[in-house]
C-alpha cells in the first residue's frame, strides 16, 4: 500500500528522487539536494516489513523525524512511504531490489501519466516532470554498495521499469563515511538509523555497518 503521499502539484522542473531509508548515507543525500541545489526533491521510503528482525520499526522513526526535521528547517518537497509486508513469505533480504523497482516504477509514472492509483493511495500529477533522475545514497566502504548481484538486478529493473534517460545516480560513491559524518549538522545526524540487527530496540554495534560507522566516528 502506499500512504503518507504528498505528492500532488509538481512544478515544471528536473526531479531528483531520492530512495530514502532513514541512514546516514540517504539522509545527507537529501540534506545536500535541499540546501545545495533547487532541484525539485521527492523521496520514497520503501518500509519493507520482514520476519527476521524488527529493523523497519526503527527505520520508520527516523524517516519521520528526518523528513519533519528537514522540512522545518530547509525547504519543503515531497515524500511517499510505500509499505512491503512479506514477513509471511519470505526470510531474504529484497530492500534493495524493491527501493530499484518501486523508484523505477514511480519515476516511469511521473515521467509518462498524470494520475495513478494503486490500491488505496493516489499520486496525482498535476504537472509531467521534464527529467527525473533517481538517486541512491551508495559509498564505496558499505559491503552492499560492493554486491555485483544487486549492480545487475538495478540495472535490469531500471532499464525495464523505466523510461528515464539516467540511470539509477550514486552521487556519493567516492565518499567515506567520516567525510559523510563530518559533512551532515549534528541536529540532523542524531535523527539517523543504519544498524541493520537492532537488539532491543538498540543498535547492535556488530552488523558491518555498525563497525563501520563506530571506525568512521574514530577517524574524525
Amino acid at each position: 500500500m502506499i500512504e503518507d503521499t504528498y505528492i500532488k502539484e509538481l512544478e515544471d522542473k528536473p526531479i531528483k528522487l531520492i530512495l530514502f531509508s532513514g541512514g546516514i548515507d540517504s539522509t545527507y543525500l537529501l540534506w545536500y539536494y535541499l540546501t545545495k541545489t533547487d532541484y525539485q526533491i521527492i523521496t520514497l521510503h520503501v518500509d519493507l516489513r520482514v520476519s527476521y528482525n524488527e529493523r523497519w520499526k526503527y527505520e520508520n522513526y527516523a524517516v519521520e523525524n528526518i523528513i519533519n526535521y528537514c522540512k522545518n528547517n530547509y525547504r519543503d518537497f515531497y515524500h511517499s512511504k510505500i509499505i512491503l509486508d512479506i514477513r509471511n513469505f519470505s526470510d531474504g533480504e529484497f530492500e534493495i531490489p524493491a527501493a530499484a523497482f518501486l523508484g523505477s516504477f514511480i519515476a516511469r509514472s511521473l515521467s509518462t501519466i498524470d494520475s495513478l492509483t494503486i490500491n488505496d493511495g493516489e499520486l496525482d500529477y498535476k504537472v509531467r516532470a521534464p527529467e527525473v533522475s533517481i538517486l541512491m545514497g551508495f559509498i564505496e566502504e558499505d559491503n552492499v554498495s560492493k554486491n555485483s548481484i544487486n549492480d545487475k538486478i538495478i540495472e535490469l529493473i531500471t532499464k525495464e521499469y523505466s523510461n528515464i534517460k539516467s540511470e539509477v545516480e550514486k552521487p556519493i560513491l567516492s565518499k567515506n563515511k567520516s567525510e559523510i559524518i563530518k559533512e551532515i549538522p549534528p541536529s540532523l545526524l542524531k535523527y539517523t538509523w543504519s544498524c541493520r540487527a537492532p537488539i532491543n530496540g538498540e543498535p547492535c554495534g556488530e552488523c558491518d555497518t555498525c563497525i563501520l560507522i563506530r571506525d568512521s566516528m574514530e577517524n574524525l
